[in-house]
């Protein structure tokens, strides 16, 4: 009898500590990161990132930075991305996103909510990455551009 009570407050510890690392804290940490651009620059490049995969934008508001998607119908998935972008300097901006999951449930009923994968995020940082220096190019190109 002893033997199995300290058995079973051993897996309570260890469950107990060993979830600790999934808190909100630590999570928070994966869904930023920081670019080496200009804010307006960052900006746009959400915004275009985010309509090119097929995301409506509800909301983009360029003076406190939120932007704001529709849900995003999949097969058995729906996706909402929201993102705040914020400048840390002049050529510093970090990105804050929020991926909301649902999974459709088996009898065709409602829907449930989701944790998105850490690589979801990786995926999506490199492609806001990707369209950072696309938008640098394009500025480049505008301003090189004759006036007629």
């Amino acid at each position: 009898m002893r033997r199995s009570v300290w058995t079973i407050l051993a897996a309570v510890s260890l469950f107990s500590f060993g979830c600790s690392g999934l808190d909100p804290v630590s999570q928070r940490q994966w869904e930023a990161k920081v670019f080496e651009s200009p804010y307006e620059i960052v900006f746009r490049a959400v915004i275009s990132l985010l309509e090119q995969k097929g995301h409506r934008i509800t909301q983009a508001d360029f003076q406190t930075g939120v932007i704001d998607t529709e849900p995003t119908e999949g097969k058995f998935k729906r996706m909402k991305v929201s993102a705040e972008v914020r400048p840390l300097g002049k050529n510093l901006t970090e990105v804050r996103a929020r991926i909301d999951l649902e999974e459709k449930g088996l009898l065709g009923g409602g829907y449930k909510h989701e944790q998105p994968k850490l690589a979801m995020y990786d995926e999506l940082f490199t492609e806001i990455e990707l369209q950072v220096y696309r938008e640098h190019f394009l500025k480049i190109e505008r301003r090189s551009r004759p006036t007629p």
